[in-house]
């Protein structure tokens, strides 16, 4: 008897065990709001602000669009498209100035030659003028196609002066932040600063000036 209840015993912590191994996970609907939760990481502030902004990018292009005259091209586009439509006001003059000749003969008898002919010849000009006034062209004139493409052409110089600004710009910024690692090299601190050099140089070239000026006033 003491033999089947220790086996009886044995059977019985063995299942206890195996139940409390097997145990459902606490529900983590009733837990408390945030309780057992992984706080959230906020990202790492930079060390200082990056020297790019979008207002210096902005002002940067508008300075270039500056240097390359682009509102002086635009006012002479305009002004060739109200030419264009207002010389239908004014006519087209043909002037014609012909010479003419006449030769004949013309007969005159005598009697002494009831057969005579005699020669006349003379000269003359002719002048000829007519005007022509074409009011259709005050809707729309076959030179405004012209003008139009100029200024496709001009919109799409101005993209590409703007998208080199930005590359350069870009450069510039990437360059200044390396240059101001103290973490890098002696040899990538001077490949930083020759790249900045250039960038400024290039940047100052394309805005006539206006760029060495606005960075030489933000730097302290």
């Amino acid at each position: 008897m003491r033999a089947g209840a220790g086996l009886v015993r044995f059977l019985l912590v063995l299942a206890l065990g195996a139940r409390s191994s097997h145990a459902e996970p606490p529900d983590t609907a009733t837990q408390a709001p945030g309780a057992g939760a992984a706080p959230a990481i906020a990202p790492l502030p930079l060390v200082r602000p990056l020297p790019l902004t979008p207002r210096l990018a902005r002002e940067t292009v508008a300075a270039a669009f500056r240097a390359a005259g682009s509102s002086a091209v635009r006012e002479h586009y305009s002004s060739m498209a109200a030419r264009a439509r207002s010389s239908a006001l004014l006519p087209e003059l043909w002037l014609r100035v012909s010479r003419s000749t006449d030769d004949s003969l013309r007969s005159s008898p005598t009697l002494d030659d009831p057969y005579k002919y005699s020669a006349a010849g003379g000269a003359g000009l002719w002048l000829e003028a007519r005007l022509a006034w074409h009011f259709d062209r005050l809707l729309f004139d076959r030179d405004e196609v012209a003008v139009e493409r100029l200024r496709r052409e001009h919109s799409a110089d101005l993209a590409r002066l703007a998208a080199k600004v930005l590359e350069v710009l870009f450069t510039w910024q990437r360059a200044s932040v390396r240059a101001g690692d103290p973490k890098a090299t002696a040899d990538e601190l001077e490949q930083a600063t020759l790249a900045r050099a250039e960038a400024e140089a290039t940047l100052d070239l394309l805005t006539a000036g206006w760029f060495a000026g606005r960075v030489k006033a933000k730097r302290p």
